[in-house]
């Protein structure tokens, strides 16, 4: 009797040691989330979406494990996250943000990214790059140079996603895609509207009001010097 009695007694304390660990977990920081995504995502084909049937090794899951706060609808995009940028959350959009952002993945060649935000009369262009391949990986962020312009460069923006009806515009039924091309995600925030679209080779691929959009991107490449860049990095050029 006295032997079950220590048995109990032993069991008790070990599954209360247990629960304690559950219940208090470490948390990561950002720099150890950050190495975690270069070590497991950052050169992997699908960020690990073709991990057969085990979920807890996607992105997805890290994302939504690490950061549970942010309501996105792409959590399953990982390229943002390369990019080091911020996911929008849509369950608590700022009216007062003027924001435009536009990643490219191009097939085969280094992704990139154009921020563009206005913010008292100043409109700032940030253009980043990472060592991914557009069409595979995402890599990990090996440039960032940032602009300063007059507000007409977002006035111009803005003007051109109202003349393409950006607000309302979904799913591209013009285009079907193909292969070796690239895909732009254009998203914005403005007066507490926001959207969020894909267009495959938006420059060729499309009706006019994909060509339209995809000459702010023309635009943007041209004043950041993207090209440039790309070739003082040793990286194929753009194509803008």
């Amino acid at each position: 009797m006295r032997y079950y009695f220590i048995l109990l007694i032993l069991f008790l304390f070990s599954c209360k040691d247990s629960v304690k660990k559950v219940d208090k977990p470490k948390g990561w920081t950002e720099e150890q989330k950050r190495n975690y995504f270069a070590d497991n995502f950052a050169q992997q084909y699908g960020f690990g979406q073709f991990n057969g049937n085990d979920s807890t090794k996607t992105f997805s899951h890290f994302f939504v494990t690490q950061y549970p706060d942010i309501k996105t609808g792409y959590s399953s995009n990982a390229f943002p996250y390369a990019f080091e940028e911020e996911y929008i959350d849509t369950t608590k959009i700022d009216s007062s943000r003027h924001w435009f952002r536009l990643i490219v993945k191009p097939c085969f060649r280094n992704p990139y990214c154009f921020i563009v935000e206005k913010k008292n009369k100043k409109v700032f262009l940030t253009t980043k790059i990472t060592n991914g391949n557009g069409g595979t990986y995402t890599g990990v962020l090996i440039a960032t140079l940032k602009f300063q312009f007059d507000d007409t460069l977002y006035d111009n923006i803005s003007r051109r996603l109202s003349t393409s009806n950006f607000w309302k515009l979904g799913i591209d039924t013009t285009c079907h895609g193909g292969f070796d091309g690239e895909t732009w995600t254009f998203e914005a925030l403005e007066n507490g509207k926001y959207n969020f679209i894909w267009r495959w080779v938006p420059q060729d691929c499309g009706d006019g009001t994909t060509i339209n959009l995809s000459k702010i991107g023309l635009q943007l490449g041209k004043l950041s010097g993207l090209d440039d860049i790309l070739t003082a990095l040793g990286a194929p050029k753009s194509g803008l």
